[in-house]
């Protein structure tokens, strides 16, 4: 069935429509449900962007440096390639005005996505002209409750991706208004709003296939208007990859992802990597339907290197190709479910770690735009059972929409509550992800510092320490060769005085990464304890060479050497 005409009902429209209140009720709905991160305090990389950033720390002075300047370059060197000063702009415009105040971050992320789901649904309504607002507003509703955008919403760090979606719906609405009016003014507004959206985010770029998507599918525009409209998005385009190539060229050389960015990295060859990239995104398929268990991080080796004849990348692959035989099947009769199915294939395929690797290996954030699609999907379907439905078959549908719509909101109101603080979320997630180093390890270290070495109790902190060293050694198990991890453990082993541990520990990170202080340090500190003076004195010397505890190291020299009877040197 075609897309057109098949939610007609005016006369509820037009009621709908003058009262404001859909618009209204998406709003304030889309505001309580994320109200209560609010209250959070800062996570993740919001260190990177806010805390520790020294251009977001200087206010409007640091904006000239954010705009000639690669993504985090305020708080490392590391040259990913990536360039989204917006956010970052808007986080020096918040430091200036109101100082290091999250609650005021989060309510500003907040209110963006409300913002964001009343674009969407104005953006709808524009697509189907002449039809019942109610799939608009049952899409914005499944949008809006989706779990996976606790992330984006939640994190402070994430609002470009926030703002890439806020001014590409706007850029949307002007395209819309010049195809109806021919307004140059339109057309310029477009441009601009477009260009907003690639200085938040590059993945807006994907406009570039989606506008021609939906001209074609929801408009009687033909080939030649549909060219000419796309046009649009060159110039725009063009400038922001301009200065993109620009501002990386210019900083330090850009970094390899290791595996601990993207664990696909770890795949021996590339049809191992590109086999299990199709794998990864069987699970985005998964969470688009039942969004429940959820995880901040998802990398090395939460998803296990995979062959093309693993069941996983044999069921993902005939998903994949069986959704795109259906919309390519059906791309002349212009079904909606086509137009969906496309929608999402578009939207991912720059995250999808398919055709090029990015700095990740999966994260929820990325099915920000592309859950568009399945809530369009789903919420068509939904109408579709009401339409056809036969006496109690027609309120069963809606009401079958409303409960996922329920179990989704409560889900994400849940999960929000994970995002409080990194102690919090690292406590939660190591549930969730447990085939991650990264979740173990974060969560070993977080507790280490946060609650185990402030602990006064003995015996609490003896438990609490137990814990630790059970994630972090988890976390060994699973990636063996992380420096971090051993640096860490020597250090929890330490804190319980079990110092054989600690120098085993220790030489491990040392072997893994000997450019280290800290490792020689902790190395030195246990040998001390164990009254092996001769090596504490040596690799406490390390330490200092190496330019870490110079204060605290000499000491422990001049008491190892006492030790030794030495009294002169000590």
């Amino acid at each position: 069935m075609k897309w057109t005409g098949l939610f007609n009902n005016t006369a509820a429209t037009k009621t709908l429509t003058a009262r404001f209140l859909p618009g209204f009720f998406l709003f304030a709905f889309a505001f309580l449900l994320y109200m209560n991160t609010i209250p959070h305090d800062y996570a993740l990389d919001d260190v990177a962007v806010i805390q520790q950033n020294k251009f977001t720390k200087m206010g409007l002075a640091g904006i000239p440096q954010l705009l000639k300047t690669f993504y985090w370059q305020g708080y490392w060197d590391l040259n990913s390639g990536l360039y989204r000063p917006l956010s970052m702009i808007s986080f020096a415009v918040e430091k200036q005005i109101f100082g290091e105040r999250p609650h005021l971050s989060h309510l500003i992320n907040v209110l963006l996505f409300a913002f964001t789901s009343l674009l969407l649904f104005r953006v709808l309504i524009k697509l189907t002209p002449g039809q019942n607002h109610f799939f608009s507003f049952l899409t914005v509703l499944l949008f809006i409750s989706h779990p996976v955008h606790s992330e984006v919403i939640a994190n402070i760090k994430s609002r470009d991706e926030l703002l890439c979606l806020f001014f590409l719906l706007f850029s949307l609405l002007f395209i819309f208004n010049f195809i109806s009016t021919g307004s140059i003014r339109n057309l310029i507004l477009a441009a601009v709003l477009f260009f907003l959206s690639l200085l938040s985010k590059e993945g807006a770029l994907v406009l570039a296939g989606l506008l021609p998507l939906m001209l074609y599918f929801l408009t009687p525009a033909d080939n030649r208007q549909i060219v000419r409209t796309t046009l649009i998005l060159v110039i725009p385009a063009l400038i922001f990859l301009f200065i993109h190539y620009y501002v990386i060229s210019h900083g330090p050389a850009r970094i390899t992802y290791s595996y601990h960015d993207n664990s696909l990295v770890a795949s021996p060859d590339p049809e191992g990597r590109i086999a299990t990239a199709i794998g990864t995104n069987l699970q985005y398929l998964k969470l688009l339907v039942f969004p429940f268990t959820l995880s901040y991080d998802y990398s090395y080796n939460q998803f296990p290197n995979c062959h093309f004849s693993d069941y996983n990348v044999l069921l993902s692959l005939f998903l994949h190709l069986g959704l795109l035989a259906y919309a390519v099947y059906f791309l002349k009769k212009k079904t909606f479910i086509s137009f969906c199915i496309f929608f999402y294939f578009i939207s991912i395929s720059m995250v999808s770690n398919v055709f090029m690797l990015i700095g990740t290996t999966f994260a929820e954030r990325l099915l920000y735009l592309p859950s568009i699609g399945f809530c369009m999907a789903l919420s068509w379907i939904v109408l579709q059972l009401h339409q056809t439905g036969q006496g109690k078959g027609k309120p069963v549908a809606l009401l079958l929409g409303l409960a996922v719509i329920a179990s989704y909101s409560f889900r994400t109101f849940t999960r929000n509550k994970d995002w409080k603080n990194n102690f919090t979320l690292f406590e939660q997630d190591v549930k969730s992800a447990p085939g991650s180093s990264r979740t173990h390890y974060n969560y070993g270290t977080e507790l280490m510092f946060r609650k185990a070495f402030p602990e006064t109790d003995t015996l609490k902190k003896k438990l609490l320490l137990d814990v630790v060293i059970s994630q972090l050694e988890a976390a060994a198990h699973i990636d063996s060769i992380d420096p971090g991890i051993y640096l860490n453990l020597s250090t929890a082993y330490y804190q319980q005085k079990n110092y054989r541990k600690a120098i085993e520990k220790s030489k491990l990170a040392v072997y893994y990464n000997p450019a280290d202080g800290k490792a020689y340090s902790t190395l030195g500190n246990s040998y001390y304890r164990t009254g092996q003076f001769d090596l504490a004195i040596e690799n406490l010397k390390t330490s200092i060479a190496k330019g870490f505890g110079e204060q605290e190291a000499w000491n422990t020299i001049g008491v190892s050497y006492f030790g030794k009877k030495d009294y002169e040197k000590a």
